[in-house]
């Protein structure tokens, strides 16, 4: 069976100019992120939510420590990999790591065709092993060589479901592929098809680009610079109105609920990111990327949106949104506010279809 790939070893601590937050997104295919599509762009850097609960030893310790700080506040958005089952630990005899191993993670989420990919803190020989070994995968474990890395297989392409092998890396009993990359500790690559696998090794290895120079991300990583990136969820197309907010409380239709004051110019997209200048206050910022150096033009609908209220709960933007700033520097719209909740009501709005709603005139894109 074929050892880790050889590739450069993805080391998690921040070295010069590059930060785990830049580097994990030069790991993420450019096309994974397509203009208008519905996918959504997850990062989480799970080592900085141990170091600001105060647990800055290894893996056991992350373990014995997890009952007694839970899912800290000021962190709201646990990784896609094992998903709720977190405290699990039977992903050691499957995959050779499990939650406690986690360092930072990028996923992009679009049935069927996820990329996960995760820095961990498992050596590259542990997980092999493990993939070799496990007694309930390792019958049907082949390797698949590629011109840039080779990787394991369990089985082809398709949604196949197997309800007896369930697990908490396996939450449906589906086979997929994994790519183990890294010399000293494994950075893995998790999809359930072929191509997004390939796509991704391409790209680990430097033959593809990556989402960090996307016309999503490559304007925000700048922006952010000098500051530690907790968390970050992006959207590929910009936030269309809620067809519900023309509904009138008896049921009929009342467009005028729709004021047009509240709606921007035509945008490209949203990252939201929740970020620290040193392990202090987390700042969260909403940038709207437009085409060119447009996002100027939106400035006054901007403000104007935030002094409008939520129909869903009555209540200023302004308000869900405490210190809310606008400002504008050529392709980016940003608004910057702080406060507890305000990244989880930032990425909640961006779901419900609150968050910057775009319907005006005189596109810019």
């Amino acid at each position: 069976m074929a050892t880790a790939a050889g590739a450069r070893d993805f080391v998690t601590t921040t070295v010069g100019d590059t930060t785990p937050f830049a580097r994990m997104l030069q790991l993420m295919p450019e096309d994974a992120a397509v203009l208008g599509g519905s996918m959504t762009i997850q990062y989480t850097d799970i080592e900085a939510l141990w170091r600001r609960a105060g647990v800055d030893g290894d893996a056991d310790d992350r373990l014995a420590a997890f009952h007694d700080i839970a899912w800290i506040d000021t962190f709201p958005q646990p990784p896609i990999m094992f998903g709720n089952r977190l405290p699990e630990q039977d992903p050691l005899s499957e995959v050779g790591f499990a939650f406690q191993h986690l360092l930072q993670e990028i996923a992009v989420v679009d049935p069927p065709s996820n990329i996960v990919v995760v820095a961990t803190s498992a050596s590259p020989s542990d997980v092999v092993g493990a993939l070799e070994s496990d007694p309930v995968w390792s019958a049907d474990l082949t390797t698949i060589g590629t011109e840039s890395s080779p990787y394991f297989a369990w089985g082809e392409d398709g949604a196949s479901v197997d309800a007896a092998r369930i697990s908490t890396f396996r939450p449906l009993g589906q086979p997929g592929f994994l790519a183990v990359l890294g010399d000293q500790s494994a950075t893995v690559v998790h999809t359930n098809q072929t191509e997004p696998m390939e796509r991704a090794l391409a790209t680990a290895n430097g033959a593809a680009p990556s989402l960090m120079e996307s016309w999503l991300f490559e304007p925000v990583v700048a922006a952010v610079a000098g500051r530690e990136v907790l968390y970050a969820m992006a959207f590929p197309a910009p936030t269309l109105p809620d067809p519900a907010a023309v509904i009138a409380a008896d049921g009929s239709l009342a467009p005028q609920l729709l004021d047009a004051a509240t709606l921007l110019l035509p945008y490209l997209g949203i990252v939201i990111v929740g970020s620290t200048d040193g392990g202090g206050e987390v700042q969260v910022d909403i940038f709207a990327v437009h085409a060119d150096d447009h996002a100027a033009d939106n400035v006054a609908s901007a403000e104007a949106w935030l002094e409008s209220e939520s129909q869903r709960t009555g209540t200023p933007f302004s308000e869900l949104l405490p210190g809310a700033q606008v400002s504008a520097d050529g392709s980016l719209l940003r608004i910057t506010a702080s406060g507890q909740d305000t990244y989880r009501r930032a990425v909640a709005m961006a779901y419900t279809r609150e968050l910057l709603p775009t319907g005006g005139t005189g596109a810019t894109s």
